[in-house]
């Protein structure tokens, strides 16, 4: 990845592989470098662990190759004993890709006999069932003919009646 302006660990400038993004003063040099080698590492470790992704990094800079990113989220597809953190100063970037739904297959069956939030929950181990637990219960009932808990009416939230 690479070192970013203003970054709290500036001072590991002289770590090897952070040398080409920094001036010798500490400055970041605006250069980008993709370390590819350590997508490989949480492979290897069996170990649930939480990991920081882009310590002195900006995953989402414009000069980090679309390539790259794949990488990164391929790693993490298949580490599922992992936590992954992905911290990054240009959500505008990172909302493109944030537009895939990421979820479990498991899952498609066992929702549609999910009534309520608590329901939801229960029935779900996924991000899902927590978005649309809050939901319900921020929004209230859903309109008549929306399939529960999908909500795939044709008039999106302007149709829900507590809105």
């Amino acid at each position: 990845m690479e070192a970013e302006k203003n970054c709290h660990r500036t001072e590991d400038k002289f770590v090897e592989k952070y040398q080409s993004v920094v001036y010798v003063n500490g400055g970041w040099n605006g250069k980008v470098y993709c370390d590819k080698k350590a997508l490989d590492i949480p492979l290897h470790w069996l170990k649930p662990r939480r990991i920081f992704v882009n310590s002195m990094s900006d995953t989402f800079h414009e000069k980090v190759p679309f390539g790259f990113i794949m990488d990164m989220w391929r790693t993490i597809g298949r580490c599922p004993q992992h936590t992954f953190q992905v911290l990054t100063k240009r959500p505008e970037i990172m909302t493109k890709w944030m537009k895939l739904w990421v979820d479990t297959k498991e899952e498609v069956y066992s929702f549609k006999n999910a009534r309520g939030p608590e329901a939801v929950r229960k029935a779900h181990t996924s991000g899902r069932a927590y978005l649309f637990a809050d939901m319900i219960e921020r929004w209230g009932k859903p309109p008549n003919g929306a399939a529960f808990p999908l909500y795939d009416w044709a008039e999106g939230i302007q149709g829900w009646p507590a809105i």
